[in-house]
């Protein structure tokens, strides 16, 4: 009985189709492994982030509870929170004076929107202030944008009324921050002494990349602006219709950073920050309002 000879090339095609099964693992192996590094390495570095944004804070806070304060009540008008700022801003034995004009008129603009927006508690009449102002309540399709509706239906558990009813949404919403928490991300004091007070100027250029001034003083900047931030949803457009527009339009635009260190109701302290924009014509319109050194699960959201 003899023995066939195996077919030569049908070896060779077998062991060849097993050489590049191999050398097909080997490559989905090294992929999965740098997919498992990737992913290791983005989970690392969310974890790093993480940290520095807590390490921020705690560090803030730490800083912030140093700062002597005073309550609220003790401003019962908007006329009597720009004097008190407007001494916070100053070097210690200036008068107003000696302030200039845009400073002034920034710590007005912010005094009023403290008062306004964060002390008295109507809706009714912060929409007055901001229309005799000069602001215009921003139409229906805008705040849809801002996905207005969705946020509605979550908070009140309740349909949105639909677009005609815009302004007492507006109402709502705006209330509601009160009561989240029980009111313990309500604002309650303002600071008593200048540490609590910052301003920063900059300029930003249409086509360049926008480079904000970052504030700082007898705090650090890294202390007044932490590593995390929430803005508020912003319901108002002003006569240049925008930071954006106007940049555009006159290509330069001087703008000032005011950082105020508000008390809330939790007994946690934050800067506040109102970013204003400056037109060639001298105005100031502010432009953002956000809270610094931060994050959005301490439930300090306002509607601006």
């Amino acid at each position: 009985m003899s023995i066939e000879p195996a077919n030569e090339p049908t070896h060779r095609r077998r062991w060849g189709l097993l050489l590049a099964a191999l050398v097909a693992l080997a490559v989905a192996s090294i992929a999965f492994l740098r997919a498992i590094q990737h992913r290791h390495a983005v989970a690392e570095s969310r974890r790093t982030h993480e940290r520095e944004i807590r390490e921020a804070i705690d560090l803030g806070q730490e800083n912030y509870r140093r700062i002597t304060m005073a309550p609220f009540r003790d401003f019962p008008t908007a006329s009597s929170v720009r004097p008190h700022l407007a001494n916070l801003a100053l070097p210690p034995g200036d008068d107003l004076a000696a302030a200039d004009n845009d400073t002034l008129r920034l710590i007005n603009l912010t005094g009023d929107t403290i008062y306004f927006r964060l002390i008295q508690q109507s809706p009714e009449a912060y929409r007055a202030w901001r229309e005799s102002s000069g602001y215009v309540f921003r139409d229906a399709a805008a705040m849809r944008r801002e996905l207005v509706p969705q946020d509605y239906e979550f908070l009140f558990q309740e349909s949105y009324p639909g677009d005609d009813h815009i302004v007492s949404v507006f109402d709502r919403l705006w209330t509601v921050a009160r009561d989240r928490f029980n009111g313990a991300a309500m604002p309650v004091a303002l600071p008593a002494e200048g540490t609590g007070l910052a301003i920063a100027f900059g300029q930003i250029e249409f086509g360049q990349e926008i480079r904000l001034p970052v504030l700082s003083g007898t705090l650090p900047g890294d202390v007044w602006m932490g590593r995390s931030q929430i803005g508020f949803r912003n319901w108002w457009s002003d006569p240049e219709g925008g930071a954006m527009q106007a940049l555009q339009r006159h290509g330069r635009l001087r703008v000032a950073l005011v950082g105020v260190i508000l008390e809330l109701q939790s007994g946690e302290r934050y800067p506040f920050s109102f970013l204003y924009y400056q037109v060639p014509s001298g105005e100031w319109w502010l432009w953002r309002m956000n809270v610094l050194n931060t994050t959005p699960e301490r439930g300090v959201m306002f509607e601006l």
